[in-house]
């Protein structure tokens, strides 16, 4: 029988692809001997060197891969040691060594140094999730060495040093609008540099806030901080709450009509202080800190397309935040978990979202990088000639930092940062979740409804219309769109013809008879009646 080594490749791997890691087995002398010659340097034996811990790496299909291992000296602990077996190289085994040597050894980090003209090893070592430079000038100039400290991933995937770079370049300029110096973070650990984007992003939101003077009422903050009881500091959260969002009411009330901007990327510091306008993304930042300021608990609720702020009063009760649409409302969420990610049931009568995830405050930077990647993808699929307001602000963003937004893919490090939210967003509850919430906007927000309302006259005309023709007629409307009557049975033309629009846009978002075709009527019927 053959040496599974002489195998053809094809053979050797059983179909799998080439230099899969199987396991680590006891260290082979004389296969190391055979990769790096009989003087070929090793740990073992050298008496400054201690904790010494060699294996041999090997296929799926019990292949030899290479060698690795590692060791401590007087100045260093975890160095690693990696050989590829030449026929394995080219295909990254050298991270995935690493890799799995932390969780085989159950290290925390492992220690690299490289010879500063080896271009292609520093090359591949800053790709490396979790690493991060620790030598300075000093000891490269004097070793020609690179020293690099490779963290262990868990529970997710850091950024490597050049992702942080970019990233770090993008948020300087882009989202702090050059108001912030970008630190060396190559020498920053993941959790440095995650610590930097959302001090960073507060200061700035703060700095805004205050320019806008929504600052928060400090005397009642010092009330609540010294109430005797929860009962009587989750009072005066409530009364906070409502003075907040008078200072966001003040501000939105200034708003442009939507006809004449895009509020879609208004998201981070330097787009809000340009346009002097904010989306949800950015009125969730400029309402985290109010809610800090008074120690109130609080998380980013992320129903599916929107995001709000999520406060826990003193006395457990739950409050939804909705700053930019002036919703702040008490909710008796039912807690769950979606892809691990912790999340919200709601049934709020007036609240069309049945999910809510929730991500810690931390996570603020998520909500600006998925907005941030979002305009990357609407650039890419924009239309130069096009009238619309979005297209047009997402080409004049792009436009304004040349080499940045243009080239950097900011969505494969929005996932790494973001955790499990995108996975929770990706499964199928969230994914049924998201189409039933569109459904209800659409309903909303429908062309030809518009079109059919642009015909009755101004805004009093319209109201006039609903509340004198359509609310009258609310019961034979609910039964002619939940399907117990064949035909609409209203007299009035108007009334009968809107109707009808009502029912085939309800039915070309759900088949008649499902759960989300009896929630379309029902949200619509229950608008008429609250008109009266």
């Amino acid at each position: 029988m053959p040496n599974v080594d002489q195998l053809p490749s094809a053979e050797r791997q059983g179909g799998r692809e080439r230099g899969t890691i199987g396991r680590f087995g006891d260290f082979d002398a004389e296969y190391f001997r055979s990769l790096e010659g009989k003087d070929g340097w090793i740990a073992l034996g050298q008496e400054n060197c201690r904790n010494q811990r060699y294996f041999t790496v090997h296929g799926a299909n019990g292949e030899r891969l290479g060698i690795v291992g590692v060791y401590d000296t007087d100045d260093d602990q975890n160095l690693a040691h990696v050989v590829v077996d030449p026929r394995f190289r080219g295909q990254g085994l050298a991270a995935k060594f690493k890799g799995r040597l932390m969780e085989e050894v159950d290290l925390p980090f492992l220690t690299l140094t490289i010879a500063t003209s080896n271009t292609a090893s520093l090359r591949a070592t800053e790709k490396l999730p979790g690493v991060y430079r620790v030598s300075d000038a000093a000891y490269e100039q004097e070793f020609q060495k690179v020293k690099y400290r490779v963290e262990r991933q868990r529970g997710g995937e850091a950024l490597s040093m050049v992702e942080r770079r970019q990233l770090a370049d993008v948020w300087s300029r882009v989202v702090l609008g050059g108001r912030a110096e970008a630190p060396d973070s190559d020498r920053q650990t993941p959790e440095e540099f995650r610590a930097w984007l959302n001090e960073s992003l507060a200061a700035e939101t703060a700095a805004l806030a205050e320019e806008w003077g929504m600052i928060p009422d400090a005397e009642l903050v010092e009330r609540i901080r010294s109430a005797a009881t929860p009962a009587e500091r989750a009072s005066l959260e409530v009364e906070y709450l409502r003075k907040c969002q008078e200072l966001f009411t003040r501000r939105t009330s200034a708003f442009r009509p939507s006809s004449e901007r895009s509020a879609r990327w208004d998201s981070w510091p330097e787009t809000m202080r340009a346009s002097g306008e904010f989306n949800c993304a950015g009125a969730v930042l400029l309402g985290m800190r109010p809610l800090e300021e008074a120690g109130i608990k609080q998380w980013i609720g992320n129903p599916a397309g929107h995001v709000v702020n999520v406060a826990q009063l003193a006395d457990g009760s739950w409050r939804y935040a909705d700053f930019l649409n002036r919703d702040v409302r008490s909710i008796r969420p039912t807690e769950e978990r979606i892809a691990d990610v912790p999340a919200f049931a709601l049934h709020e009568e007036g609240l069309e979202y049945r999910h809510m995830l929730l991500l810690d405050s931390g996570d603020a930077v998520s909500v600006v990088l998925d907005n941030l990647a979002s305009l990357q993808h609407a650039a890419h699929e924009a239309d130069v000639a096009s009238d619309d307001p979005d297209v047009k602000a997402v080409v004049a963003q792009v436009a304004r930092f040349p080499g940045l937004l243009d080239t950097i893919d900011l969505e494969p490090l929005s996932v790494k940062l973001g955790g499990g939210i995108h996975a929770a967003a990706e499964t199928q509850e969230m994914q049924a979740e998201s189409a039933r919430v569109q459904a209800l906007y659409d309903l909303s927000d429908n062309a030809r409804i518009r079109a059919f309302r642009d015909e009755i006259g101004d805004r009093a005309a319209q109201d006039a219309f609903f509340l004198n023709a359509m609310v009258p007629e609310a019961e034979r409307i609910h039964r002619f769109l939940s399907g117990e009557d064949a035909v609409c049975g209203v007299t009035d033309e108007r009334v009968r013809r809107l109707t009808e629009i009502v029912a085939e846009v309800i039915t070309s978002k759900a088949a008649r008879g499902t759960e989300l075709h009896r929630e379309l009527v029902e949200t619509f019927v229950a608008k008429l009646r609250r008109a009266s």
